[in-house]
């Protein structure tokens, strides 16, 4: 298993080839790939009501993005004497970032998990450098207190991104993705 695997999850990691395939086979239009891809991927995914059984399949987007924003957003309090108006411009941008992924996943998008995967990548590091300013700043609990929270949903993303229903959203979508682009290509009349 690479660093990479170790890292940030073999599941996600696989999905994300899996949606890339799928992307290839469209633009290079390949039928019976395409068809074999729709036909491996058949079960639904579940809506759970709140509280009961696990989390519904478009909530597990949605956790993933408020999961990376918070933890961005405990960083930024914990090293603020640090950073300030650089956190605010950086804060932005990872925003934004977060906005095209929630966007993108409940489209099926490849590239929607990739930003997932950069902004999770950049608090990863994020995390590390403000555990070692915290060693040699003057003590403060607030600072611990909101390290350690940014930590746990930092955590908790990668948890969610390598979970079932995250999986399942995409696949459903992927498979929604190539019906349409199928239907599209057999109804087309054939150029001479």
């Amino acid at each position: 298993m690479s660093l990479l695997e170790k890292m940030a999850g073999a599941r996600l990691l696989a999905l994300i080839n899996y949606c890339r395939g799928v992307d290839a086979g469209i633009a290079g239009r390949k039928l019976a790939e395409l068809k074999l891809a729709a036909e491996a991927f058949t079960e639904m995914p579940k809506a759970y009501p709140a509280g009961r059984g696990g989390m519904t399949f478009y909530g597990s987007a949605t956790v993933v993005f408020y999961a990376l924003l918070l933890s961005y957003v405990c960083l930024a309090i914990a090293a603020k004497s640090v950073i300030s108006g650089l956190g605010i411009i950086a804060g932005i941008g990872v925003f934004v970032l977060l906005i095209a992924a929630l966007t993108g996943v409940e489209k099926g998008k490849t590239l929607s998990l990739k930003l997932f995967l950069a902004v999770w990548f950049l608090l990863s590091v994020c995390n590390v450098l403000v555990a070692g300013w915290l060693m040699f700043a003057p003590f403060s609990w607030l600072s611990l207190a909101c390290w350690g929270g940014g930590f746990f949903l930092w955590w908790l993303a990668r948890q969610v991104m390598n979970g079932p229903e995250l999986t399942k959203l995409m696949q459903w979508r992927v498979s929604l993705k190539i019906m349409q682009f199928r239907r599209d290509a057999l109804t087309q009349p054939k150029r001479k």
